[in-house]
């Protein structure tokens, strides 16, 4: 890592071997990955392209309404990912400086920022975890 903060870049501190789902997955399958893999942000792609992301946020207000469990599962099958997702989603690049995807997490109250290519192919996502753990490690007290 770079010791100087302005120089660090989020290519230093993303997640390269990113977890997605595609466009059309029931939310009922999209869920089961979240809570498999303990993922709070999921990258929704369709043809290989990032349109969408789903975050445990969506989650928490999608079913509030419906009381019944049979209703729920039967809602969860049928209704696609893309109907609860966030889009269109913010991203980034490999070469941003974490400072400004910092600012941009800030500003946009987002918790995720997908790192994306030229071709707005994903190529990794940065969290609001991976900025805490950068600023442990330029403070010394996170390895």
């Amino acid at each position: 890592m770079a010791n100087d903060t302005t120089l660090a870049r989020v290519d230093e501190i993303m997640t390269r071997d990113v977890i997605t789902v595609s466009a059309d997955e029931s939310m009922h399958d999209t869920i089961r990955v979240m809570v498999s893999k303990g993922i709070r942000h999921l990258p929704v792609l369709k043809h290989g392209t990032l349109v969408a992301v789903i975050s445990d946020r969506d989650l928490r207000v999608m079913v509030t309404d419906i009381v019944d469990d049979q209703a729920r599962m039967d809602y969860l099958r049928r209704t696609p990912v893309m109907d609860h997702a966030t889009h269109p989603v913010n991203t980034t690049t490999a070469d941003t400086p974490i400072t400004d995807a910092a600012k941009t997490f800030v500003e946009q109250r987002i918790g995720c920022l997908p790192v994306v290519d030229a071709n707005d192919h994903l190529v990794g996502i940065i969290t609001q975890t991976d900025l805490l753990k950068w600023m442990a490690s330029m403070a010394g007290t996170y390895r």
